[in-house]
């Protein structure tokens, strides 16, 4: 999330101190700094169901909330902020964040962009046949969660301009087939060895496996500004983790041509968000995404029961027919628009907006 100022609602250029000893007084290891100092980055504890993740998600949110506003400050949810201004952010003072920015240069500071992590335990011998599979359904959780369609202060044309941002990165994306474990595990020493990474935790892909837990960790999405947006994408991610550690790790990935068609998605799914059309990796048909989730979870209809997850689909369906949070501020500012108001009137009432759906209209923002 964005730590706002409550009256201007945009960024602080740094994260007050205070701020920081009340949040992990109140909140302990599930609060943590990101790169950027006026982000945040809150951590559940691992869930066997999603409705005690969302009780915790939901505790996080509020207590987090109360500590902002204790600071004159607010939170906001979304993949990028409407209107704060990269250059005027600073780096968080840290040993890895140093080195982070050494690494990457300018794009380092300009990664002022919030994504949504969502990470399932599967056994290891599974985990890269389960990526492999899962790299098709990558544009599908980014256009359901897409929240960032401006940037420094105008529309981008883009419903999930975080996506343009994180592409600067090396080693982002989504992530090439590999054979195996073994496949996957030379790469990454390679990459190593010839001291191009110090660590996995610097393959900065949209689907990896982590490197600190026994799972497989989704990173594409933008951050969801609704609860319900984030808990339908958790419930989708983990029914299609299980489906596909249920098959053959044997199975060939797609061929040249259908990775050629998934990372197209992608970039639909960047620029349109759920209006997105995709083309089939397997047929090459095109579709929209109603059906491609059709097609998805139809594969899927085993794991739905085993997780008696029926309800997810259902939620995801909701998303679609209802938008995302990049469709409401875009809504807004288009609306604001209509009456007369100038840009920047407009993009700081979506800047409002967004403070005020992330935390269910739980402040009073100025």
């Amino acid at each position: 999330m964005f730590l706002i100022d409550a009256e201007t609602l945009d960024c602080v250029p740094e994260m007050p101190e205070r701020f920081e000893r009340d949040a992990r007084q109140q909140l302990g290891s599930r609060f943590e700094r990101e790169m950027i100092s006026s982000m945040v980055e809150l951590v559940t504890s691992s869930h066997s169901s999603i409705s005690t993740l969302r009780e915790e998600t939901e505790e996080i949110r509020h207590k987090i909330g109360r500590v902002a506003a204790r600071h004159g400050l607010a939170m906001m949810a979304c993949g990028t902020h409407p209107f704060a201004d990269w250059s005027m952010q600073t780096i968080t003072e840290s040993e890895r964040y140093r080195g982070v920015a050494e690494t990457v240069q300018l794009p380092s500071k300009r990664a002022h962009a919030c994504g949504l992590h969502i990470h399932v335990a599967v056994d290891d011998n599974v985990r890269i046949p389960v990526m492999n599979r899962m790299r098709q359904a990558m544009p599908l959780f980014l256009a359901l969660s897409t929240s960032s369609p401006f940037w420094q202060g105008r529309p981008s044309g883009l419903k999930s301009y975080r996506t343009a941002v994180n592409n600067e990165f090396p080693r982002s994306g989504i992530p090439p087939p590999f054979r195996n474990d073994l496949d996957y595990c030379a790469t990454v020493t390679a990459l190593k060895d010839a001291g191009i990474v110090p660590d996995e935790s610097y393959i900065w892909w949209a689907i990896r496996p982590s490197a600190n837990y026994p799972t497989v960790e989704i990173r594409v999405c933008d951050s969801c500004t609704r609860v319900d947006d984030a808990m339908a994408i958790a419930a989708l991610y983990r029914v299609l983790v299980h489906h596909y550690a249920r098959r053959s790790p044997n199975e060939p990935p797609f061929a040249a041509a259908e990775e050629v068609l998934i990372e197209e998605n992608r970039w639909q799914a960047s620029r349109h968000g759920i209006d997105a059309r995709f083309l089939d990796p397997a047929t090459h048909g095109a579709m929209d995404v109603t059906q491609y989730l059709r097609k998805i979870v139809g594969q899927a209809a085993h794991s739905i029961d085993a997780l008696d997850a029926a309800g997810c689909v259902a939620d995801v369906t909701r998303i679609i027919a209802t938008g995302t949070s990049a469709d409401r501020q875009l809504t807004v500012y288009t609306g604001q628009i209509s009456y007369g108001a100038s840009p920047e009137t407009a993009l700081h009432e979506v800047a409002r907006h967004i403070a005020r759906e992330t935390m269910a209209h739980s402040l009073s923002l100025a």
